[in-house]
């Protein structure tokens, strides 16, 4: 322990003394980046081994301890999860890190792999969801399955053909006195497209992903303009995405950035 303290002292006294010039900081820098990387398949590979040793409870005498203080042989089974709670970080993190692990090629999947291994699981489990409904179990669902994840499995069946999208009469809604002019049938702004940017925000801005949004306000409350409300501003992106999400996957990115340029050359036009 005496040691890792003198090695932490020397790395932080180090960044601190070293000569103040921009080569040497990015240097050192990358030195520690890929510290952090080394560290990171590190633990990858031995959480996997630890899951692929504790994961079947009692199959290895070795990995079972005995306590006999009570005159009595009782097993204490080693598992992952207390793997996982001895070395401090908590079952979920640990399966988190395992998931990051390419076993067969000893490495971490990339950032773009893993977003692709997102999107297959998600695929998967909306098309096991699709089977079990159509096979004589229509109210089917996986364990905690919520809300905000059934809007997204009803946009997943849209987008696949499995269902024809929502179709409603904006005239309903200028009859009922909601609104003082009607929506156009055609052109950028339909009913249709409002109606479904609005079931994006609402599922973005509640249940789980309300934690979300609310680290995204807590982030950036600090650089609110003055006179402006934190609704008034952090409602803004939140619309942007749910107006991104209808495009198709490949071409979010990329429109992101030309919205986010356009954006820019908006405001200083304005300023």
């Amino acid at each position: 322990m005496g040691e890792l303290k003198a090695i932490e002292k020397n790395e932080k006294s180090e960044a601190l003394t070293m000569q103040a010039s921009y080569k040497n900081l990015v240097e050192y820098g990358k030195v520690l980046i890929g510290r952090i990387e080394r560290n990171q398949l590190e633990l990858a590979r031995l959480c996997y081994r630890a899951n692929q040793e504790f994961g079947g409870q009692g199959k290895r005498n070795d990995l079972v301890s005995a306590n006999l203080s009570t005159g009595g042989q009782v097993a204490n089974i080693h598992t992952f999860r207390s793997f996982c709670s001895d070395i401090g970080i908590s079952k979920s993190y640990g399966y988190k890190v395992i998931a990051a692990y390419n076993a067969a090629e000893d490495r971490l999947y990339t950032k773009e792999e893993m977003k692709e291994m997102v999107a297959e699981a998600w695929d998967s489990l909306c098309r096991d969801i699709h089977h079990h409904r159509t096979h004589g179990e229509p109210l089917w669902k996986p364990e905690k399955w919520n809300d905000t994840l059934e809007f997204r499995y009803e946009q997943w069946l849209e987008m696949h053909g499995y269902k024809p999208r929502m179709k409603v009469d904006p005239s309903i809604l200028n009859d009922a006195g909601f609104f003082q002019t009607g929506y156009p049938s055609f052109g950028p702004f339909t009913f249709e497209f409002l109606d479904t940017v609005g079931h994006y925000c609402l599922a973005e801005t509640s249940g789980e992903n309300a934690i979300r949004y609310f680290n995204m306000c807590e982030r950036w409350k600090s650089r609110l303009p003055s006179g402006v409300k934190p609704q008034e501003v952090f409602r803004i992106p939140v619309l942007v995405k749910g107006a991104i999400a209808q495009l198709p996957p490949e071409s979010r990115k990329a429109a992101t950035i030309l919205v986010a340029n356009i954006l820019r050359d908006y405001v200083e036009g304005e300023v």
